[in-house]
């Protein structure tokens, strides 16, 4: 076989090749596959569609495992360190609880001054949970072992991303107090970890009508006998 004979047949047999492979990922590119197991939940285009490289084709739900998003304020977001474990319940189904496992914070708050927070739960057969159900989360802070103050939800009110009480002294004039908050009790309470003395009196209804300094009177007490206060 002459030289040129021989770069002929050494070029053609490129060319072959390079055909060769090109059919092979045309065909490779009929066949998408999902980087984890799941389910289709919508498919974004019809068959023969002409589309950009990179656009979604179909939108899936991965059952690998499930992802739960909170917002926390900025006292709690400032203690974040101190935070022991998450725990969720799906009370329409069960009131057991299971671990939620910390993926990330979010950087930056949003416009309402709330941080959010992503959460990982592995799916319990048992839970029956499904993809867009509610989820109760609860948050348990670690203390260093003093004595904390529970005031009622009502007591609280945010202003600039502190959340204060209004503390109620024998001169009867409110004071405004900024208190960092713990975790929820479980009865409509939260506890206060700084800002508050456990024999303080504070107020509990109407703190977004009330200025600082200004003069209230507590109200009496309803008899126990008084049934729905009408005496």
């Amino acid at each position: 076989v002459n030289e040129n004979d021989y770069d002929k047949a050494v070029s053609g047999l490129k060319m072959v090749g390079a055909k060769l492979k090109n059919a092979k990922d045309q065909l490779n590119d009929t066949q998408l596959r999902a980087p984890a197991s799941g389910y289709i939940q919508k498919v974004n285009f019809e068959e023969n569609e002409l589309i950009d490289a990179g656009m979604p084709v179909v939108s899936m739900i991965d059952v690998g495992y499930y992802q739960v998003e909170i917002d926390i304020p900025v006292s709690l977001y400032v203690q974040r360190d101190a935070i022991r474990s998450f725990s969720g319940v799906q009370p329409s189904i069960s009131d057991k609880t299971f671990d939620l496992q910390l993926l990330s914070y979010s950087k930056k708050a949003n416009n309402n001054q709330l941080y959010k927070v992503q959460l990982r739960i592995n799916p319990d057969r048992q839970l029956k949970l499904a993809p867009g159900m509610d989820v109760q989360v609860k948050i348990e802070l670690a203390t260093n072992g003093s004595p904390q103050t529970c005031v009622p939800l009502t007591a609280l009110f945010n202003e600039k991303g502190s959340t204060f009480v209004w503390v109620y002294p024998s001169s009867k004039r409110v004071q405004k107090r900024e208190v960092v908050i713990g975790n929820l009790t479980g009865d409509g309470r939260i506890r206060i970890s700084e800002g508050l003395l456990p024999d303080e009196q504070i107020v509990v209804a109407g703190v977004n009508n009330l200025s600082d300094n200004e003069q209230v009177e507590p109200l009496e007490a309803v008899a126990e006998t008084n049934v729905g206060g009408l005496l």
